[in-house]
Parts: C-alpha cells; structure tokens; sequence
C-alpha cells in the first residue's frame, strides 16, 4: 500500500523524492496529531492544477488521482494526523515541472524573519541603551572634564577675586606702614603745634598771675 502511494506521488512531477529531500517541511503533513482528518480534509489540502483532457499527461494525472484516491479509502476510518499548512503541487508526469513546496514551520520562518526583526528592533534597543550608557559613563566624563573645566574657570576666578585681593592688599599696607606714617608726621604736626602754642603760652601765664595776685 505504502508503495502504491509513493509511486502515485512520485508519478505527479516526482513529489515522493521531493518529500525525502526536504522532509524537515513535510513533518507536520506526516506527524501532526492535533486534529483527526478525513478524506476530505486531506484532499483538500491539495491544489489540482490539470492539463489540458484528453492529453497524455491528463490521463497520467488521472492515474495518479486514482492511486491516491484508492489509499485515501483504503485508510478511510483509522486515525490519520491533521496538519496546520496546505500543500499546493501541480500534478504532472515530467520532473521539470514546477512543484510547489510545503509551507515552511514555524521555527524556520523565525529564522528568516529574525534579520528584519533584529533590524527593526536596533533602533529600540539603541534608544533604551543610550541612558544606561550615559549613567555608565557620566563619571568618567565628569573626572575627565574636570581638569578642563578648572582651567577654563580659573581666568574668571582670578578675575573675580582681583578686586578683594587688592583690598586686603591695601590694608596689609596701610597696617604695616602706620608706624612709620606716625613717626614721619610727628615732626609735621609739632611744626604747626607749634604757633598755637606760642599764642596761648601767654595767655596761660597772665592767668596764671592774676591767680597769684588774688
């Protein structure tokens, strides 16, 4: 029986060999246990893609109907597994013919959906990266700027503090030189003392005789 249908697939554009080649895809036709199917169901997942009738390869895709039709009542009533994907081939003798491959799994349409995922996430992964890498590094460029900012700053601070720097100088001055302003103006101030003191001598002392007369 199971020769039966292998010959009848491999008589439509050798499908059976294409089956073993790329069996990976075919596993869900043949292992899937999800849902019973039927006759029906099964020929359905099938696209029947005729020559013209009455030619040789009609009466070919004729056989191989009937092959597959016979195994498809010769198991009518046992458990047969389900699949989730339809198969499409076209049903012709010649091996050139174009045969329409499984659709691929999950898993493998994953894989090739993974550089366009991977694509379209970098823009979202850079986004959320950039503010952990700026708190990372936000020390070091704290440290590394550091320096420049002290030499960019320093101009204005000196700038700044010029003008106290010259006050505190001015007053260190004036302190350290008030003794010797004193000791330079003594002789200055005894010179003009000195008339005023010319004009009240005698003044003093004829107070000081009418005190002695009285």
């Amino acid at each position: 029986m199971i020769q039966q249908f292998t010959a009848g697939m491999n008589a439509c554009g050798r499908f059976w060999d294409l089956v073993k080649s790329y069996w990976r895809q075919f596993v869900p036709v043949f292992t899937h246990t999800g849902e019973k199917l039927t006759r029906h169901k099964l020929l359905s997942l099938f696209i029947k893609a005729r020559s013209e009738e009455g030619s040789n390869r009609w009466e070919m895709e004729e056989s191989t109907l009937y092959l597959f039709e016979d195994w498809l009542l010769a198991i009518e009533g046992r458990k047969v597994t389900g699949v989730h994907c339809r198969s499409s081939f076209k049903g012709v003798s010649s091996s050139r013919e174009e045969v329409h491959l499984p659709c691929s799994t999950v898993v493998e349409e994953l894989l090739l959906a993974l550089p366009l995922l991977m694509l379209l996430a970098l823009p979202l992964l850079m986004l959320l990266a950039l503010p952990l890498l700026m708190l990372l590094a936000l020390p070091l460029l704290m440290l590394l700027a550091l320096p420049l900012l002290m030499l960019l700053a320093l101009p204005l601070l000196m700038l700044l503090a010029l003008p106290l720097l010259m006050l505190l100088a001015l007053s260190l001055l004036m302190l350290l030189a008030l003794p010797l302003l004193m000791l330079l103006a003594l002789p200055l101030l005894m010179l003009l003392a000195l008339p005023l003191l010319m004009l009240l001598l005698p003044l003093l002392l004829l107070q000081l005789m009418k005190k002695l007369h009285c």
